[in-house]
């Protein structure tokens, strides 16, 4: 096995954490006890919501089996690299390995379901993009557990935060924004730039990403009220099948929902106009 001392370096620092400021999540019980089986742990959501956080609590408690390592950066988000890095952890007698970011690597599943079927490794992976992580765990299929990190609910607010007024947590609802008293629309704001202007021309052909910043700003305007692509098509100039596009691309990405509205027939259900709903109120409101 040939590992570059570069990649080797940058799997040592990342393996260095020796505490973690974390407060306890919901997920989290459930999360422990799926972690005693073999099958894999999978934990999508938006970014910034405290997926990275599970992960290094994880490496934390099992720091001598386990090995950590996050793809955010692209240098090393290869196939080949991932491949190098399950030979590394089971050569060091590793019996937990942490992917962060996972989708950053095209075909990443291949590889995670080859050395599952090993059986010599327990693998928890992350990603941001809700696309490349379905399309991912359709071939793992009966090997995978999956966990959805949401922004913060009210009872995980009020044990981070000395202000405990209902009003303020719906405008912040980010982990770091309440634990360090952050500028709430500047910081979501920087986590939905990230997403439309990196994260998804990285994935899918868009030309204009401006578009898509000017259509979230369209549905924060709109939030839980219907939604018509061909209204949304005409105030952006883009034919109605681009604007229900964008709004799927948005959707996978953990930005916000599209949810018919209620009615006892589903026949009469699917027939009305979806209405959109962002993730978290804050994320409408620093539009």
């Amino acid at each position: 096995m040939e590992i570059d001392r570069e990649f080797l370096e940058d799997i040592a620092e990342m393996n260095k954490i020796e505490r973690l400021d974390y407060i306890d999540r919901e997920i989290d019980s459930v999360f422990d006890k799926d972690f005693k089986t073999k099958l894999i742990q999978l934990v999508s959501g938006l970014r910034r919501t405290g997926k990275s956080y599970l992960l290094k609590k994880k490496l934390l408690e099992n720091k001598k089996s386990a090995l950590y390592y996050s793809f955010d950066d692209v240098r090393f988000a290869s196939i080949k690299k991932l491949d190098i890095l399950f030979k590394y952890a089971i050569s060091k007698k590793k019996k937990i390995i942490l992917l962060d970011e996972v989708q950053k690597v095209k075909n990443w599943a291949g590889v995670i379901k080859k050395y599952y079927d090993l059986r010599k490794i327990k693998i928890i992976v992350s990603g941001s993009s809700g696309l490349l992580v379905s399309k991912g765990k359709e071939s793992l299929a009966g090997r995978i557990f999956e966990y959805e990190m949401l922004p913060l609910s009210y009872r995980e607010f009020l044990r981070m935060s000395k202000n405990k007024n209902f009003k303020y947590y719906i405008k912040t609802g980010f982990p770091e924004v309440v634990r360090f008293s952050l500028n709430v629309n500047k910081y979501v704001k920087s986590i939905v730039d990230k997403i439309i202007f990196e994260d998804i021309p990285e994935r899918y052909d868009i030309e204009k990403p401006e578009i898509l910043e000017d259509l979230v700003s369209i549905l924060s305007e709109r939030n839980t009220r219907v939604v018509d692509y061909r209204d949304l098509g005409n105030s952006l100039d883009i034919s109605k099948d681009t604007a229900k596009r964008y709004c799927n691309i948005l959707a996978k990405s953990f930005l916000l929902n599209f949810i018919y509205p209620f009615a006892k027939r589903t026949s009469t259900r699917i027939r009305k106009l979806k209405k959109v709903y962002f993730k978290f109120p804050s994320i409408a409101n620093s539009f």
